[in-house]
């Protein structure tokens, strides 16, 4: 038996193959039971925090995203163990099967991570949401998930960031500091926009007036609608 395992098939040993099926089978089949555990702890440190939160709302919303970044991690550190068999490592548009694998478990890697980071994301934002639910004041809310938005889409760019630096080992830096001149050159292009939008946060921080208000600024009037 242990010399059919020893037997060598493209650069590995049947043992090996046997070992890292079984680590990635398993961590498919618990990948569930682990996020649930992890989630669970988690809960119970946010539970003692804010007494009026659901737990089970945590968990439904981090245990799959987490569970599916949890698998592939494994699956990557599982194949890791392997080595690559040089019969298959030709090129395809210049790019080797081994490294287009890379890039590949790279992208996978990161892209489930950050969709994690997302989902949890909206659970902050649940408990923020209900500390401000109880002002009733619809300007707040109304920040909140702006400011919901405003994270994803910055977490969004910083995941593309990292694709881009460990996938396709891209100078960010250099990339970083063109969208910076990009960026000075719209802000003075959208001079008025940009200072609208500043206004509308002096709005919502100083509270000058809320939603439902009668207004009238020089010759305009009207009552606040959102």
């Amino acid at each position: 038996m242990r010399d059919f395992l020893q037997q060598v098939y493209l650069d590995n040993t049947l043992q090996s193959y046997l070992i890292v099926a079984v680590i990635i089978f398993l961590g498919f089949l618990f990948k569930r039971y682990i996020a649930h555990y992890i989630a669970s702890f988690f809960a119970y440190l946010i539970k003692s925090r804010y007494k009026n939160i659901d737990p089970s709302i945590f968990k439904n919303l981090i245990a799959k995203p987490l569970g599916l970044f949890i698998a592939v991690l494994i699956t990557l550190v599982a194949l890791d163990r392997l080595t690559f068999p040089a019969a298959l490592d030709f090129k395809v548009y210049k790019i080797g099967i081994k490294e287009l694998l890379r890039m590949i478990g790279t992208t996978l890697m990161i892209v489930t991570f950050f969709r994690f980071l997302i989902k949890s994301m909206d659970f902050v934002v649940l408990l923020i949401k209900d500390r401000y639910m109880q002002s009733g004041d619809q300007a707040n809310h109304q920040l909140v998930f702006f400011f919901k938005d405003f994270i994803k889409v910055v977490i969004g760019l910083i995941g593309g960031l990292m694709i881009l630096k460990y996938t396709f080992n891209y100078d960010v830096k250099g990339l970083v500091t063109g969208l910076s001149i990009v960026g000075a050159a719209i802000a003075l292009a959208l001079k008025e926009s940009l200072e609208n939008l500043i206004a509308s946060f002096i709005i919502f921080f100083d509270k000058p007036f809320q939603t439902g208000d009668a207004v009238k600024v020089n010759s305009f009037s009207g009552v606040v609608e959102k």
